[in-house]
């Protein structure tokens, strides 16, 4: 790679750059152009990308949880210009402004086959630090979906998630990471936090469960179903921290992208370890 780039802010005009970037990710089902204007609108996100002869090849987003950490998103590259380094040039330039901001912890989660972003990472001396089973359930029925009261939500001392989105116990203003949320439980201790999905607009995500007993937790979770229909989502999403857990889901009809035990990874390097040299 030995044209000249420009590292830059993402804006509004950048749109069908944007898009016909996101084009070929997740075979055409990529969720950035769901949520990439708020990237650009919302104070607590930096979308930064790489321009290349006057065009847009590559981005990723960071988000701030408070005033030593941070989260790291969307890392993509143009199709035709994969392969070049283009990659590891947007991530470390993320990286190095992130530093500048003072950020000292980073966080980012990727799917178990992205082995190209995963060796990236490795090499700046990320380390998986927790393994998921993302799940998801088709609750479109429409019956029995009248309004059904529940809890306030709380927030436990342990990192939470809202899709892929990994949220760490010190996030500031973890509000903004659980739209319209909720909780449901019951005398048998078992709890479902949940909220609206703010990557898909038809899923219902399951943001934190604890399970106390196993076929209890099975009346909370048909409650759960009908809190979604009452909101007009046709999906349940979940990540699973234990085999325990996605067994109990499994068996009410969760279905996952592959038959892996665990396929999110989530990955975190403090600044000390973090190595931009390569």
């Amino acid at each position: 790679m030995s044209k000249e780039y420009i590292y830059r802010d993402i804006t509004l005009d950048d749109e069908n750059d944007i898009l016909n970037i996101s084009r070929s990710i997740w075979d055409g089902d990529d969720y950035i152009p769901l949520v990439w204007k708020k990237f650009v609108e919302d104070n607590n996100n930096f979308f930064k990308g790489i321009e290349v002869d006057k065009k847009l090849i590559g981005f990723s987003n960071m988000v701030i949880f408070n005033e030593d950490s941070a989260w790291f998103e969307g890392l993509r590259v143009l199709n035709s210009e994969r392969g070049k380094g283009y990659g590891k040039l947007v991530s470390r330039s993320m990286m190095k402004f992130a530093l500048e901001k003072g950020i000292k912890n980073f966080y980012f989660s990727t799917y178990y086959q992205n082995i190209e972003s995963i060796k990236l990472h490795e090499k700046m001396n990320f380390r998986m630090i927790k393994k998921y089973k993302y799940l998801r359930k088709n609750v479109s029925d429409k019956s029995n979906c009248a309004e059904i009261i529940y809890d306030d939500f709380f927030y436990p001392e342990k990192i939470m998630n809202n899709d892929w989105v990994f949220i760490i116990p010190e996030a500031e203003d973890k509000d903004r990471f659980f739209p319209n949320p909720g909780m449901i439980r019951d005398s048998f201790k078992n709890i479902i936090l949940f909220s609206d999905d703010f990557k898909s607009n038809d899923t219902l995500a399951i943001n934190y469960v604890k399970i106390g007993d196993e076929n209890e937790f099975i009346k909370l979770l048909n409650r759960l179903k009908n809190i979604a229909r009452s909101r007009n989502k046709g999906n349940l999403s979940v990540m699973c921290e234990t085999e325990k857990e996605t067994s109990l889901f499994k068996r009410e009809g969760f279905e996952g992208f592959t038959d892996e035990k665990y396929d999110v990874f989530l990955y975190y390097v403090n600044e000390r370890d973090l190595d931009l040299r390569n």
